[in-house]
């Protein structure tokens, strides 16, 4: 046998050696952010991204209340309106008073949406 044949056979039977050493000891997953890092130790405490989605489902689900409620609000106007109209007729005074209350209801619900976007808006962390 060669000796360039004698150590290519040994330099690759060492680096198998060294590869299956290699793999053999288990390695440890990394721990983290290095100990110098911003957030050492304090990334996990709280879980911002459950908090803001937790914040967004409970603002939808406040939004659809009002939403509904709102709704109702228009329904029972328009059934009242409805029974006066058919108890008082169609003449210009309570055609007058109907669109009154109707606008009343328009701009009461349009405050209560301010309000509600407003409280969102102002602090957005409720």
């Amino acid at each position: 046998m060669k000796i360039n044949t004698l150590k290519k056979f040994l330099c690759t039977l060492s680096v198998g050696a060294a590869l299956l050493l290699g793999m053999s000891i288990p390695t440890q997953a990394q721990g983290g952010p290095p100990p110098w890092a911003p957030a050492y130790g304090r990334r996990n405490i709280r879980p911002y991204g459950q908090l803001v989605s937790d914040r967004r489902h409970r603002r939808n689900a406040l939004r659809r209340d009002l939403m509904l409620q709102e709704r109702y609000d228009r329904q029972g106007l328009n059934y009242r309106l409805r029974h006066e109209r058919g108890l008082y007729g169609n003449n210009p005074t309570w055609r007058y008073q109907r669109r009154q209350d109707r606008e009343a209801l328009r701009l009461q619900q349009r405050e209560e949406r301010g309000q509600f976007n407003q409280r969102w808006r102002d602090r957005g962390r409720h």
